[in-house]
């Protein structure tokens, strides 16, 4: 990492990585990209125990992976610098609180300035990169595809973030508190948003390329950010199940229908069918390849079918 100081080092050392777009695994990319997040809000987290510094950090990591993914279709030097990023942030953040809390730095003269810290990380990953944005419409199918993950990503910083917030800010000596986050048996942030993204992000990938980025953004406000209920009155596992229903009947629908306005017509038209769904009815139908998962989305599929 030491010589990687100057510019001209890093854009040249970033530059005779380059790899050729067909040699990538768009959907390898999407999910490492999840995992960058959760990574970089864990570790920020646990060297700051700052949510906000934690969130901000998340932000920094899906804007270096986009940029250098696109720049050189290179997964592991994409993780190399998103994993360089993290370290050199938090570092940065605990020399600078270091020097405040030390009075090492005169009183009222600085505070930590966040845009300082964004562009000293962008400077020693991706600042000399300048990215040529092209609307060509001859665009290939991976690199349509790539655009279509980051849109993903993006989507899923969201939910990763919201839960992260929610997580950290629960009050951990009341039992109401604990049980939303009974998960699993030793429920932690990480584990959860695991089974999140081993749970959303192929579904989103397959509507988003479908035109469905509409659709699953209005699922996701409704049940994550917009929900002043989340995580209070139903434990975590009722909303990652909730948004996994919505996503295969949305697919499922569109499969039949193919049309996405006529789809999202349909559910928000039967909105019903959802909320009359238990906690314990919603853990039944995801159990290990049943029948009654089975039976259970022939009809579903034919309840929105015929209730247009």
């Amino acid at each position: 990492m030491s010589i990687l100081s100057k510019d001209k080092d890093i854009l040249e050392f970033i530059d005779n990585k380059k790899d050729s777009i067909k040699k990538l695994d768009v959907s390898r990319s999407y999910k490492i990209c999840c995992k960058a997040i959760k990574n970089s809000i864990v570790l920020s987290y646990k060297e700051n125990a700052v949510v906000d510094y934690a969130i901000i950090c998340s932000d920094i990591i899906f804007n270096i992976f986009w940029t250098l993914l696109f720049h050189t279709y290179n997964i592991k030097l994409t993780m190399f610098l998103c994993d360089r990023a993290i370290i050199l942030y938090n570092e940065y953040i605990g020399m600078l609180r270091t020097a405040i809390q030390d009075n090492l730095l005169e009183d009222n003269k600085m505070n930590i300035k966040m845009t300082d810290v964004k562009l000293f990380i962008y400077n020693k990953t991706v600042g000399p990169i300048i990215l040529e944005y092209k609307n060509n419409i001859r665009q290939s199918k991976k690199l349509k595809q790539l655009n279509i993950s980051k849109n993903v990503c993006y989507n899923m910083k969201i939910i990763i973030q919201h839960v992260f917030t929610k997580f950290y800010n629960l009050d951990y000596n009341n039992q109401l508190d604990l049980e939303s986050i009974h998960f699993v048996e030793e429920p932690t942030f990480e584990i959860i948003v695991d089974n999140i993204i081993s749970h959303f992000v192929t579904r989103m990938f397959k509507l988003h390329i479908n035109n469905g980025e509409v659709l699953v953004l209005d699922f996701i406000y409704e049940l994550f950010i917009e929900n002043e209920l989340f995580m209070k009155t139903r434990n975590i596992a009722y909303y990652v199940n909730q948004l996994k229903l919505r996503l295969d009947i949305a697919y499922r629908l569109l499969e039949k229908k193919k049309d996405i306005t006529q789809v999202s017509n349909i559910i928000k038209k039967n909105k019903v069918f959802f909320d009359n769904i238990t906690e314990e009815g919603i853990d039944k139908f995801y159990s290990i390849k049943s029948l009654l998962y089975q039976n259970f989305y022939k009809n579903s599929i034919n309840y929105f079918l015929y209730n247009l």
